[in-house]
């Protein structure tokens, strides 16, 4: 599971220049525990549908998918992306499409599930 503490500003998180909205009666947080499982990380299949981008620092062979670590643009944080094996990722630039349905949001303060 990727775990990252996020900025937050109104309804938004901050993931370097990304954003998503925050699950509602959270708005007054100024942080916030932003979780997502690595298979639940894919490829955009556009650039509208882009919600982040990195680059590949770690490819993990795992026969038919790669775990992908990729230091997120703009931003000192790493995300885990579960890709296919036959993508040339090492060092290269990657789009990734987060679905938001699939982001688990916990307090910081006190690492209660919220949403």
């Amino acid at each position: 599971m990727n775990i990252l503490t996020l900025r937050c500003e109104g309804n938004k998180a901050l993931l370097g220049k990304y954003e998503f909205e925050l699950p509602p009666k959270t708005s007054r947080l100024s942080k916030i525990i932003f979780g997502i499982r690595p298979e639940d990380v894919s490829l955009a299949s556009s650039e509208l549908e882009s919600n982040i981008m990195g680059r590949a620092y770690l490819v993990e062979q795992l026969g038919k998918d790669n775990l992908v670590s990729l230091k997120i643009t703009d931003s000192n944080l790493t995300i885990r992306a579960l890709l296919p094996s036959d993508g040339d990722w090492q060092d290269n630039t990657i789009s990734l499409a987060i679905k938001p349905n699939k982001i688990h949001w916990f307090n910081a303060e006190n690492g209660d599930r919220l949403g």
